[in-house]
């Protein structure tokens, strides 16, 4: 991997389906301390993952352009609107 925030979206992304897949596997439901900290906790870091990987797309996108990799840059924003139009589907 290139570079820590790389390292941190992955590592996020890993912990919490790990921490989602624990609260699954305990077979705990809501009154439950487990569930109550376990499930929230595993939806943060994955929502954190997700908006990393975004921040991370976006710092490719404007390195592509200060080196004047065009076909890069266009090629980057193609795949950050299919993911956009596909989200509203």
């Amino acid at each position: 991997m290139k570079d820590r925030l790389s390292k941190l979206t992955v590592a996020s992304g890993i912990l919490g389906l790990v921490l989602l897949f624990g609260v699954m596997l305990s077979g705990a439901a809501y009154p439950s301390l487990v569930f109550r900290i376990g499930a929230p906790l595993g939806l943060l870091f994955v929502f954190l993952s997700v908006g990393l990987l975004g921040l991370r797309y976006l710092r490719d996108i404007c390195e592509a352009v200060r080196e004047k990799q065009w076909m890069l840059a266009l090629g980057l924003v193609f795949i950050l609107l299919v993911v956009g139009v596909l989200m509203l589907i």
